[in-house]
């Protein structure tokens, strides 16, 4: 009978000849009613009894499997002669059908079968297992998984993940690889017309925020006044996932943008209007956007103003501010692209602070802002009071000056 020191004894030499042994193996345990074989490749190969618990871990693989009950086999293993290196772009993809490349490479025999199986959505549990390769009569050793595979419409974080066997029986799962779709973006607005000042030059550029085109129909509507009426209509355009009739969707950038002259004329050319290419100074407008196909917008309206002038409009914000806190933003819109002086004058009509003067440094047509710390060159904090700044636009219509006051308190 063996008493209870030697079975401690014994214990303690058993965990530590096999804690010996799987450590060369990469195992860290292998637990009552387990058994080893190898494969033909020489790779170490599991399996358990009917009813017996087994533990399996392999420094060459993240996945801790227990298994107990019924479990009769570990459905992942792990090999170290099977590698997967992951070639799918590493950007957000505008479309839901995703190229994803996958390396598949066998330091052993030849790769007779792969198979993957994606999650769509975050958090979402794998579905079936689909299969993408299977030649028991292979001979290539290293196949590039080249697939296009469809998700879900706006399910924006998505996983896939690989499976591949050789001829010597070697198999595992790779990683999982997360694939990153646009999908509707819950925050679609405009862009420009400037949506702060609502205010823009009389041939605005037009431009949402990022959405994918692939899931929805977009109509762009331009209405004059403040209302959406069918008697006011300038002109309605339309972009879909099958057709583009107006170039009205940007593809580099999953954007409605484009020159409101530009398709004016284009519009005119197709239906025989004559809407006038630019708008009318000091008037309202409103921009209307319908996405047929979008559960999350269904449509965006928005009134703006258009101005004329080289330099349209000119805000300053917080006014007042309080350079000890915050620096004040300058925002402006500028009909072309020009040079532009930023200067800052005192209430005696002295230049404090000049922001900008360079002729290689362009603003761009549309929406501009810079910030101003409250100081002057000599980098000190200017007093409290009222403060005039100048926008100067230089460009190939001439020079245009603009003015507004801001103010400074709490110093």
């Amino acid at each position: 009978m063996i008493n209870k020191k030697n079975l401690i004894v014994m214990m303690f030499l058993l965990f530590f000849s096999s804690a010996a042994y799987c450590e060369t193996k990469n195992f860290v345990s292998v637990l009552s009613g387990s058994s080893f074989s190898k494969s033909a490749s020489g790779s170490l190969q599991t399996s358990s009894f009917l009813g017996q618990p087994l533990v399996f871990s392999s420094a060459d693989s993240r996945d801790l499997v227990s298994q107990s009950g019924f479990a009769s086999s570990i459905s992942k293993t792990s090999s170290i002669y099977l590698t997967f290196t992951n070639q799918t772009e590493d950007k957000v993809f505008s479309s839901q059908v995703v190229p994803v490349k996958i390396l598949v490479k066998t330091s052993s025999g030849t790769i007779t079968k792969i198979k993957y199986k994606i999650a769509q959505g975050e958090g979402a549990a794998f579905g079936d297992e689909i299969t993408y390769y299977d030649n028991a009569a292979s001979t290539q050793d290293t196949i590039l998984f080249n697939e296009n595979v469809a998700f879900t419409e706006g399910q924006q974080i998505n996983k896939i993940t690989v499976y591949a066997m050789t001829s010597y029986m070697d198999k595992t799962w790779s990683d999982e690889y997360t694939v990153k779709t646009q999908g509707v973006s819950s925050n679609v607005s405009i862009l420009s017309p400037d949506p702060l000042t609502k205010m823009s030059t009389l041939d605005p550029k037009i431009e949402t925020s990022e959405f994918d085109i692939k899931l929805t129909t977009v109509t762009v509507s331009l209405y004059k006044g403040n209302a959406v009426s069918e008697v006011n209509k300038l002109y309605s355009v339309s972009v879909s996932s099958t057709s583009q009739e107006y170039s009205i969707f940007n593809s580099t950038t999953s954007k409605i943008s484009y020159l409101n002259s530009d398709i004016i004329k284009e519009y005119n050319s197709k239906t025989g209007s004559s809407v006038p290419t630019v708008l009318t100074s000091n008037t309202e407008y409103t921009l209307y956007m319908t996405f047929s196909n979008s559960t999350v917008y269904p449509s965006l309206q928005f009134t703006f103003k258009a101005l004329g002038g080289g330099v349209a409009d000119i805000l300053t914000y917080p006014s007042p501010f309080n350079p000890k806190r915050e620096k004040v933003k300058i925002r402006y819109l500028l009909a072309n692209e020009s040079s532009v002086t930023i200067k800052l004058y005192n209430k005696a009509g002295k230049i404090v602070r000049k922001l900008i003067q360079s002729s290689y440094e362009y603003g761009k047509a549309g929406t501009n802002e810079i910030e101003w710390d409250g100081k002057n060159y000599a980098g000190e904090t200017l007093a409290t009071g009222v403060y005039i700044c100048e926008i100067i636009a230089n460009s190939s219509y001439g020079e245009q000056r603009r003015y507004t006051a801001l103010a400074i308190v709490g110093r």
